[in-house]
């Protein structure tokens, strides 16, 4: 077990990091190392992850000190009764030691109540 605590602003470096080594491993192949370069830059602005991380509504956790995994959650915009996954991704060089499913129990015990 690596650990699994709350998002805090201070992240936010280090959720993009742990998002560009996973899409990279994931993803060149299939979109072109450019493409994951330039994506991961648009969707993980370290301005905009730490105004997620702070807003009241969002769950956003990660694991270990180094952030080796994040997750995030919301409540759909739609319906507030219903969370949904955004996010979930751990670091290339940890995949199969267990921290995903780590992620998904922390955020599943937040979001009991939901439908």
């Amino acid at each position: 077990m690596v650990g699994i605590r709350p998002a805090e602003p201070s992240d936010a470096e280090a959720i993009r990091e742990t998002a560009r080594a996973s899409w990279h491993a994931t993803y060149d192949d299939l979109l072109g190392e450019e493409v994951v370069t330039s994506t991961v830059e648009a969707w993980y602005d370290p301005a905009e992850l730490r105004a997620v991380i702070g807003h009241p509504k969002h769950v956003v956790r990660v694991a270990g000190t180094d952030v080796s995994g994040f997750i995030h959650v919301d409540p759909n915009p739609e319906d507030e009764r219903v969370a949904e996954l955004v996010r979930i991704y751990v670091r290339p060089e940890q995949w199969g030691e267990g921290i995903g499913g780590e992620l998904l129990d922390a955020a599943r015990t937040v979001l009991e109540g939901y439908d």
